[in-house]
C-alpha cells in the first residue's frame, strides 16, 4: 500500500544529517547581529534582498515575487526522515543549546506532535546559481577569485558568517542565510533551489547552533542534511547536495514546496511565534 511505499522509500535514502567533531574552539556566534533586529525582521528582509538582488535575466520584466506561508506538518512517519531523533534532535537539544533551542517543541514533535513550518520561496529569479560542489575558496592573488565571488551557492550555503564580497550593497548571501536559522524554534531549516542556467534542482539541510558537547564529546556548531557521501572523508564540510528528483520530489510533497520554476524555496521547521 502507499504508506508501505512510502517506507521503503525512506528506507533506502542516501541522505543524512553530519556531524563533525570540532577541531578548534572558535566562540563565534554569525547570529548576534540578526538577534538584534529579531527573527521577524530578519526573515521579512534578508530573503526578498537576496532574492530581488537576483531576477532571472530569461524573464525580462518580470518581477521577482516572494510568497511567505505558514503551514502545519502532522505526518511523523514522513517527518522523522528529515527531522530524526539521532543525530539531528540528538545535537540540538543538547544543554549547551537549551537557551536557543526551544527543546519542548523538539520533545513533542518526537513523540508524533505536528509542527508548524514557514516556506519563503521566490519566483522568477536566478535560484542558488554557482558550482554546488565547491566547498572552498579559491584566490587570485589576496582576493577570492571571480568564480568563487559569483558563486552564490558557496556564499549562501556554506560560508559561515562570512558576506560575498561586492561592490553593491555589500554582499548579504553569507550572512543573510543566518536570518532562516533565527526564524526557527530549533535553529534549522531548508533549502531547495533550481538554478536557471542548469535547470539543476538541488536540496540541503541545515543547523546552526552552538559548539556543543554530546557524550563527552565537542562538535561544531553546524549540522547538514545532505548526500551520504562527503567529497573529503571527515570534512562536515565538503558535503554535497541532494540532486536526486525523486528525494527533492518527496520534500517538496511533504512540504508543499513549489520548486518547478528557477528559484529558492526555504523551509523554517519550529517557527517562532513572533
Amino acid at each position: 500500500n502507499c504508506s508501505t511505499l512510502i517506507t521503503a522509500r525512506m528506507v533506502m535514502t542516501m541522505a543524512k544529517w553530519h556531524t563533525e567533531q570540532i577541531r578548534r574552539s572558535s566562540g563565534l556566534d554569525g547570529m548576534r547581529d540578526f538577534d538584534v533586529s529579531g527573527a521577524l525582521v530578519s526573515i521579512g528582509r534578508e530573503p526578498p534582498q537576496n532574492s530581488t538582488d537576483n531576477p532571472n535575466p530569461t524573464f525580462t520584466g518580470k518581477p521577482v515575487k516572494m510568497r511567505y506561508s505558514i503551514r502545519e506538518i502532522s505526518d511523523p512517519l514522513l517527518l522523522s526522515k528529515y527531522l530524526p531523533q539521532n543525530p539531528w534532535a540528538d545535537h540540538v537539544t543538547c544543554h549547551d543549546n537549551s537557551d536557543i533551542v526551544n527543546i519542548d517543541s523538539v520533545s513533542q514533535h518526537l513523540q508524533g506532535s505536528p509542527i508548524r513550518v514557514l516556506v519563503v520561496e521566490d519566483f522568477n529569479t536566478t535560484g542558488i546559481i554557482g558550482d554546488h560542489q565547491q566547498y572552498r575558496p579559491s584566490y587570485d592573488g589576496d582576493e577570492v577569485d571571480s568564480s568563487t565571488r559569483d558563486n552564490t551557492f558557496y556564499w549562501f550555503l556554506r560560508a559561515i558568517a562570512q558576506s560575498k564580497p561586492s561592490s553593491g550593497r555589500g554582499g548579504s548571501w553569507g550572512l543573510g542565510k543566518l536570518a532562516a536559522p533565527l526564524a526557527s524554534d530549533a535553529r534549522t531549516f531548508f533549502c531547495v533551489t533550481k538554478q536557471f542556467d542548469t535547470g539543476k534542482r538541488y536540496l540541503v539541510g541545515q543547523s546552526v547552533v552552538k559548539q556543543h558537547q554530546r557524550l563527552g564529546i565537542t562538535y561544531v556548531s553546524e549540522m547538514y542534511f545532505a548526500d551520504e557521501e562527503l567529497q573529503e572523508p571527515d570534512n562536515l564540510f565538503s558535503w554535497s547536495p541532494i540532486s536526486d528528483d525523486s528525494e527533492i520530489d518527496e520534500f517538496c510533497n511533504v512540504f508543499g514546496v513549489d520548486r518547478s520554476d528557477p528559484g529558492t524555496s526555504l523551509v523554517i521547521p519550529f517557527t517562532k511565534d513572533d
